[in-house]
């Protein structure tokens, strides 16, 4: 089993702010700043494309977007030395896993990877005109729901990955080796900004549910489209 990566905003974010957090704490200083060329921006084909009632909230499905020797490559970042565990959510944020940076790993070691990725994702922003920049800062996260090690279900709230102009998911475990996990996007009826508790009881209620298997992806706008994953009860995503 492997955990699931994310290119964000949550389990990643393409335009995330968190860098910020990390440069001034003076924890990390290699983040890799990405400067797109003409080149990684394409007509692209989704297998699916996840309408919604408001611009913004589309999601554009891949499947297998990576091989099963891509998603091993991938899984093996963990015991890379550039790979850290860390704790950067945001205080309000109720969530129960595991996650790594690694950013700087994935673009140093599996370079044909990261930038596949990152051209779909400016791509993508271009063509549902959610926001193109010519330089951002990826944010890879390797985020695990390990039921045994966290001694109860693994979850996240909705939430919205702040500054993230496209976030990305992408399986790196087949669903055969745990229950639950589904990834969910709110279908975009009205909301606070902040939602209440009983809005996102709300909303898990009425939402789309996107399922993936190992190695498929789904991109979106983080930073407008709410998005969470329905407990994992048993096993790890």
């Amino acid at each position: 089993a492997t955990p699931a990566l994310c290119l964000m905003g949550s389990a990643v974010s393409w335009f995330g702010t968190s860098w910020r957090k990390l440069l001034l704490s003076g924890q990390r200083r290699d983040f890799a700043l990405f400067e797109v060329p003409p080149a990684h921006c394409q007509k692209l084909g989704t297998n699916e494309f996840i309408r919604a009632e408001e611009h913004g909230l589309e999601c554009a499905c891949f499947r297998k977007l990576l091989t099963p020797d891509e998603v091993l490559a991938v899984a093996d970042l963990l015991q890379d030395p550039r790979t850290w565990q860390l704790d950067d959510r945001d205080d309000n944020l109720v969530y129960k896993h595991h996650v790594w940076r690694a950013e700087q790993a994935l673009k140093d070691k599996l370079p044909q990877i990261y930038h596949r990725l990152l051209g779909i994702a400016f791509s993508l922003s271009e063509e549902l005109r959610w926001g193109y920049r010519a330089r951002i800062y990826p944010e890879v996260e390797l985020i695990e729901y390990d039921v045994d090690k966290l001694g109860s279900p693994g979850w996240i709230e909705p939430h919205v990955d702040n500054g993230s102009t496209v976030s990305l998911l992408v399986l790196l475990s087949d669903v055969s080796e745990f229950e639950g996990g589904v990834n969910c996007f709110e279908t975009g009826e009205s909301r606070a900004e902040e939602p209440s508790a009983a809005e996102k009881q709300r909303m898990k209620k009425k939402c789309r549910r996107v399922e993936l298997a190992k190695g498929d992806a789904v991109f979106f706008q983080g930073r407008n489209c709410m998005h969470w994953i329905t407990p994992v009860t048993t096993g790890r995503r």
